[in-house]
């Protein structure tokens, strides 16, 4: 299962951003200041990595933990996802920080 710190990471690397010490409950809209455009990125990343991020679920998220949640059942149904939906590595993690 990905694991919150290597999926923070590698989102991170994706959107050029810092996020390190942003934890699950950081609001992505207020307290990161995500707009429209960032969440449309984030959902093109997702579709790139095979993985849909329906808007009506894309509007629905609300912090580092509800996109992470998405990630993890994403990553559970398809082995095969890369580094965001895998962890930064894109091997199993062995932590258990979420």
């Amino acid at each position: 299962m990905l694991d919150y710190v290597s999926f923070r990471t590698a989102l991170a690397s994706h959107l050029s951003t810092d996020l390190d010490d942003r934890g699950p409950q950081t609001l992505l809209r207020d307290e990161l200041g995500f707009d429209s455009l960032t969440m449309a990125e984030i959902s093109v990343l997702f579709a790139d990595e095979g993985a849909e991020l329906p808007d009506e679920l894309l509007v629905e998220l609300r912090t580092l933990g509800d996109l992470h949640h998405y990630a993890v059942v994403l990553g559970d149904r398809d082995e095969s996802a890369s580094p965001v939906l895998q962890g930064a590595t894109g091997a199993a993690p062995t932590g258990t920080d979420r």
